[in-house]
């Protein structure tokens, strides 16, 4: 239920080519996906792994057909996307 209002309202704060990123359930990736895909914001979707093999972390983005690829750094993830913000 959280997530489907994060993925609902997300667009209203994202830049127009910004990301959403949220940290998912170990079963939830099907969900996500799904709803992503019926809220038509989103071009991009993808998942990414915790050190299990789990999809754990969820990456949404807008007016874009590709998400921008993660970094390591000392056994960290790290996103390089700069669509990001924190107000609307």
């Amino acid at each position: 239920r959280d997530i489907a209002w994060l993925i609902a309202h997300a667009p209203s704060y994202l830049k127009a080519d910004g990301c959403l990123m949220i940290e998912i359930g170990f079963d939830q990736k099907a969900a996500v996906a799904s709803l992503a895909s019926a809220s038509a914001h989103f071009g991009a979707v993808s998942f990414m792994k915790d050190y299990g093999g789990h999809d754990r972390v969820a990456i949404l983005c807008r007016g874009r057909t590709t998400v921008a690829p993660a970094q390591k750094a000392d056994n960290k993830v790290l996103h390089t996307d700069p669509g990001f913000v924190t107000e609307p």
